[in-house]
């Protein structure tokens, strides 16, 4: 199956005023370089722009080259943080929620009245064959929502060794 791009005078639209040409688009590989270069010129003449503030130390972003920049240098620590926080997180339901385990019972009904109401209303097709839940930590959503509804097939991803052993 081919994906064919874009002739290079298509343009796509992607705020008030504004949109990105996807020049040379047929030639060029898309790269994450090429990627913040094309929104940074779009978004330096847009009128919607960037306009935030660094949570970390109050400063005003600046570019999504140095936002990026600053992510890809921190992720590390980030990620090790993150680690570490899930591996110190008690592996109960309580735990997994951050201390309202009373919100399981209605997220869990809720995600299955949504799930129910697209395979009534907008897919009766819709077979619940395989499901995924990244960031499983103990499987709360798999037990509680996708193994209920007779998923044929679920898979958990999860990176913290220490709710996977429980």
């Amino acid at each position: 199956a081919s994906n064919p791009r874009p002739a290079a005078d298509d343009k796509k639209h992607v705020g008030p005023g504004s949109s990105i040409t996807s020049s040379d688009a047929r030639t060029a590989p898309l790269t994450m370089d090429s990627l913040i270069s094309t929104l940074e010129s779009t978004l330096s003449t847009s009128p919607c722009g960037i306009d935030g503030i660094d949570s970390e130390d109050d400063g005003k972003i600046g570019t999504i080259s140095t936002l990026n920049h600053d992510f890809m240098a921190s992720r590390q620590d980030w990620y090790g943080a993150s680690l570490k926080y899930w591996d110190d997180v008690k592996p109960t339901v309580d735990g997994m929620l951050g201390g309202y385990a009373n919100l399981s019972p209605s997220d869990l009904a809720a995600s299955n009245k949504f799930l129910r109401h697209v395979q009534r209303n907008k897919r009766p097709d819709l077979q619940f064959g395989a499901s995924c839940e990244c960031g499983a930590g103990i499987g709360r959503v798999t037990k509680g929502l996708f193994l209920p509804l007779n998923f044929t097939q679920c898979d958990l991803v999860e990176v913290s060794a220490e709710l996977i052993s429980h």
